[in-house]
């Protein structure tokens, strides 16, 4: 419609410079020469008002002309189809767009003009509360500590089937602030397995398990993650274990990974963290007596099919052992590197130990091998397997896998193992922490107080290859995600409609990768708290969500709606997307409502959000809060808070 305007305002002025040409204006020429057309401001390009609602065109809009000056008593406002106007309102009853056409002229017969589409809705009736959630109270549950040291009496449903144990120690097990809490008061010399949390899998198949858990702790201690055979009598890991994992008071990411095959078949496996202390963490590392650890969630994966590697280094020491160097940090330690043409091999001789009296110690000689043209990802998997042989047996020699000049922070692997005097092949694999520009493989062999009575001695290092593992194409990931929530264990599974409440993590996707966004929720002081841990760059990676599954938003149709929320939070922040969606339905096909990047303060402000379009039968529907940006992420731990979350329902009438 605005086209056919601005084509009429075309041939009029075609007609009179026509008429100008052929002498019909008898009017100076250059009358109008210098006078420039008013301008109109403050036009939305679309408004919406309901029928028998009044509509005031000209709220909020000017015109002015470089002439003339104030203009804005001149305006004209008309309508296609036609509607009533008086002193620029008009009050639709019938619904549909209408073209708004506001005209301005000036003293030299100049014209402006400016456009609004106006949609005329259907009238509702009073707005009535259709739902209404506040006074938010979910107490926190301690667990019963004489039932914690037996085999039976936890009720494991309501814990997402983990069991908390705890034996001999002094503390209590409770679900508070949106984690499983063991609070040690006094550790009591409570061994490895006396504070512990559990759950068997039954009817497993051959595949690559992976074992995660988030958590924290109070002070810095240390965790083990086990996997045992449970359809044996006797203690039968079914994996080597990762033992003295440290755990400190950041949110940490444990990971156990381990394979289930022809060597180690069983249908049932119990997987364990134990929280006690092991008899073999070494004498640098203090677990401390009163600690406590929350546990936000736990993840267990089963991935079939082979998996893919891709060679990242293979030596080649058929004439250079160019990329192999000696470290040595101990006292009077000596060793040195050439070339065994012999063995193709590099060879380390080791002409002096270190004077273990005086320190050193294993750590004191070190084989460097550099990991030419390789590069390790933070959260990828590796593998590795080295050829060794001793001159004289090595009872205990260590593989670390770090960063070129490492040794002593940011491990990427750890194994413990020992090197006899034949061909010894050690291999592993990893999930890598860090990232690594030059990763290096270094042996720690220097001499310790209980180790071989000899002066010097001899490694050779024949091959080495290190290599990436993904899952190949094809292969399946199952997993089982428990949140460890007390409102959650609660309020799961229950017809219960005034709990209606879920939340998303990055890491719920389906990857045994450690993805970032992690949250929690909880209730404190009559308040919702939506508690982010770990923000994420991408929105949906902390999500909280207002009816999920079969305690969905029932929504009527034929009606309007505005849901209010009364939320803040502990640092100012943007939400990127609050959105009402329909449940089960293509995000964009079931979008009802979205609003992006609303702002979010640390004073209590209430949310509006209008949905004006009626849409035919009932929608089962959800309220989705999408936090995650890049700023959002760099804000770290989040707090926020909703007080009530209200829903209004306006039925169309007529």
């Amino acid at each position: 419609m605005k086209k056919i305007f601005a084509l009429g305002l075309i041939a009029a002025l075609s007609l009179a410079l026509f008429a100008g040409c052929n002498g019909g204006n008898n009017e100076d020429p250059n009358k109008n020469k210098n006078n420039t057309e008013p301008t109109i401001a403050g036009v939305q390009d679309t408004a919406t008002v309901m029928a028998g609602t009044e509509f005031n065109a000209l709220e909020g809009v000017t015109a002015t002309d470089k002439e003339d000056g104030d203009l804005t008593s001149k305006i004209t406002v008309e309508s296609e189809p036609a509607l009533t106007f008086t002193n620029g309102k008009a009050t639709p009853a019938a619904t549909g767009e209408y073209e708004i056409i506001y005209s301005v002229k000036d003293s030299g017969g100049l014209e402006g003009n400016a456009y609004c589409t106006l949609t005329v809705t259907p009238a509702a009736a009073e707005e009535t509360t259709l739902k209404e959630y506040k006074d938010f109270n979910v107490a926190d549950r301690t667990l019963d500590p004489e039932q914690l040291a037996t085999e039976d009496g936890v009720d494991e449903a309501a814990l997402d089937y983990w069991r908390p144990h705890l034996d001999t120690a002094e503390g209590i097990v409770k679900q508070s602030k949106g984690a499983l809490v063991f609070d040690i008061t006094n550790r009591n010399n409570a061994g490895d397995g006396s504070i512990r949390l559990s759950r068997t899998m039954n009817d497993l198949t051959e595949g690559k398990f992976t074992f995660m858990v988030w958590a924290k702790s109070s002070v810095t201690t240390y965790v083990n993650m086990l996997a045992i055979d449970k359809t044996k009598s006797e203690w039968t890991p079914v994996s080597e274990g990762a033992y003295n994992k440290e755990l400190g008071t950041e949110l940490t990411v444990l990971k156990h990974e381990f394979t289930i095959d022809d060597s180690n078949m069983t249908s049932s496996v119990e997987f364990r963290l134990h929280m006690g202390k092991d008899g073999g963490l070494a004498e640098d590392k203090t677990m401390p007596d009163v600690y406590t650890i929350s546990i936000y969630k736990v993840a267990l994966y089963q991935t079939t099919g082979q998996n893919k590697t891709t060679e990242l280094y293979t030596s080649d020491f058929t004439s250079s052992v160019s990329n192999v160097t000696i470290v040595n940090a101990g006292d009077d330690a000596v060793a040195t590197v050439e070339h065994d043409a012999t063995e193709n091999a590099a060879k380390v001789n080791v002409t002096a130990y270190n004077n273990t009296t005086s320190g050193g110690g294993i750590w004191s000689i070190a084989p460097g091998i550099a990991l030419t043209g390789a590069t390790v990802e933070a959260e990828a998997k590796y593998g590795y397997e080295l050829v060794l042989k001793a001159q004289t047996a090595i009872p205990a020699i260590q593989v670390l896998i770090e960063n070129e000049g490492g040794r002593d922070s940011n491990n990427r692997e750890f194994k413990e193992t020992a090197v006899g005097t034949t061909d010894t092949t050690i291999s592993g694999e990893f999930v890598s922490k860090f990232s690594a520009a030059k990763p290096t493989i270094f042996l720690n062999m220097g001499k310790t107080n209980d180790g071989p009575d000899v002066t010097s001695n001899v490694l050779w290092i024949k091959s080495v290859r290190f290599f990436k593992i993904e899952a190949a194409a094809g292969s399946e990931a199952e997993k089982t995600v428990n949140k460890c929530n007390s409102y959650f264990a609660q309020k799961k599974g229950t017809d219960d409609v005034n709990y209606p409440f879920d939340f998303f993590n990055g890491s719920d996707e389906g990857s045994n990768t450690v993805t970032p966004g992690l949250s929690t929720f909880y209730t404190e002081g009559g308040n919702l708290v939506y508690h982010v841990l770990q923000g994420s760059s991408t929105d949906w990676h902390n999500k909280l969500v207002v009816g999920y599954g079969e305690n969905g938003l029932a929504l009527p149709g034929n009606s309007y709606y505005t849901i209010r929320i009364k939320i803040k939070a502990d640092k100012a922040l943007t939400c990127p997307v609050i959105a009402l969606h329909e449940i089960d339905t293509d995000w964009d096909l079931g979008m009802i409502k979205k609003a992006e990047n609303v702002a979010i303060g640390t004073d209590w402000t209430t949310i509006e959000i209008k949905v004006e379009e009626a849409f035919i039968g009932e929608k089962n529907a959800e309220l989705l809060f999408q936090f995650g940006s890049q700023a959002f992420e760099a804000l770290g731990e989040v707090k926020i808070e909703i007080a009530e979350i209200t829903i209004l329902q306006s039925e169309l009438v007529g």
